[in-house]
């Protein structure tokens, strides 16, 4: 089975407040790898876990469980009692650790908890999500690089991977550009660190967040992917009750699916037969923009690639992948949640093709070599295109 890009959500509910068939709505919403309800040790026995871990597993997700009071105690003791009742199913990715650890004495304490896991159960992938900027906080890895933080945190543990929030998109134009400036750093340090990025976006109106629209929310599907990100976790996909600071979730509170959930649904399946699976065998390896400056990412320019060039407009993103074989791609995306873009891409035919792909792979469309140019790429905001080029 092919591999297909994560994206879950954080669920706060406990777990007997839901019954197995809350799967299948994680499924048709588009959902691959999400968190379970919240069990608590010494209260619910693992095996309550179980009916979910088996739906999960006939829908095709995996799912992250979502244990909390492991730690009251001896940590080893209680996560091996646990994990004895579910090890091996072939649905359980692994388990939650800790949410936004701030101080060192957290990182220590948590990153110690993912290194018990991974001694005790090495096929699992422990989760522990930091803050966005966590980047920014010197006091964590005084006397290091944050790349060298991130590395040291993968060289602890053993992890593959390292997640991170990222809300401020949902403010203004400047909070996008903050936005960029958190994920690049976040890619570049896990990439230092030969682990992969995740990313915590917002899809519930959070405090001074608003509740994404429908471009919004593929805007930070397709942009997160495009410079590097390989999972999302949602905050969050339920209202509990009613709050100020935590409302228009896809669920409403009284478990109704509402129009936000469908947004979300079209947005998650339209990447995932787009690009889901194809994207989990590519790499990136250098991300430019055009128009506005987001981070300090390069302008892309005549000189930027040896075969390719590119005319464009507005704000938008392109990034250059390759996989496994050496084959090199190209990413574009409109990184404008309200307007439509379009770029004019000139190659040299006689050195390469460029093919635009859809369907992951499946459908190939050549831009024509006889003339060596194409004045199509069209995308509204937030949308994602993918080519290959195919040198000669």
């Amino acid at each position: 089975m092919a591999k297909k890009f994560p994206i879950g959500t954080w669920v706060y509910h406990p777990i007997d407040e839901f019954t197995s068939e809350e799967v299948d709505i994680w499924a048709n919403c588009g959902l691959t790898y999400t968190m379970s309800p919240k069990i608590s040790f010494g209260k619910n026995k693992p095996e309550e876990l179980i009916p979910f871990l088996d739906r999960a597993e006939e829908l095709g997700l995996k799912l992250v469980a979502n244990y909390e009071g492991l730690g009251n105690g001896d940590y080893e003791e209680n996560f091996r009692s646990v994990y004895n009742v579910v090890k091996g199913h072939p649905a359980l990715a692994g388990f939650f650790v800790a949410d936004e650890p701030s101080t060192p004495e957290a990182i220590e304490k948590y990153t110690g908890y993912m290194a018990i896991q991974k001694k005790v159960a090495p096929e699992l992938e422990p989760y522990l999500n930091l803050m966005g900027s966590t980047h920014e906080r010197s006091d964590l890895f005084e006397g290091m690089t944050y790349g060298e933080f991130i590395k040291e945190i993968a060289d602890k543990t053993k992890c593959n991977s390292v997640c991170f929030d990222a809300y401020t998109q949902m403010i203004n134009d400047v909070g996008i550009n903050g936005f960029f400036i958190d994920v690049k750093a976040q890619v570049e340090a896990a990439e230092y660190a030969g682990v992969e990025p995740w990313l915590t976006p917002l899809c519930t109106a959070h405090f001074s967040y608003r509740q994404p629209n429908e471009y919004e929310i593929g805007w930070q599907i397709n942009v997160a992917a495009a410079v590097g990100i390989r999972g999302l976790m949602w905050f969050r996909y339920y209202d509990r009750d009613l709050s100020v600071n935590n409302h228009g979730s896809p669920i409403d509170r009284y478990h109704n699916l509402t129009d936000h959930y469908y947004m979300m649904l079209r947005c998650q399946k339209i990447f995932g037969d787009e690009y889901g699976e194809l994207l989990m065998k590519l790499k990136r390896k250098k991300t430019y923009r055009f128009g506005k400056q987001f981070a300090d990412y390069e302008m892309f320019t005549d000189d930027s690639h040896d075969l390719i060039k590119i005319e464009g407009y507005l704000d938008s993103i392109v990034s250059f992948f390759e996989d496994e074989n050496g084959t090199e791609y190209m990413a574009f995306v409109n990184a404008s949640m309200v307007e439509p873009s379009r770029w004019k891409v000139t190659y040299d035919a006689e050195k390469c093709s460029v093919t635009e792909l859809n369907f992951n792979g499946k459908r190939e469309t050549p831009l024509a070599p006889c003339i060596g140019e194409w004045d199509g790429v069209y995308l509204y905001p937030g949308q994602l295109s993918i080519f290959r080029i195919d040198r000669k």
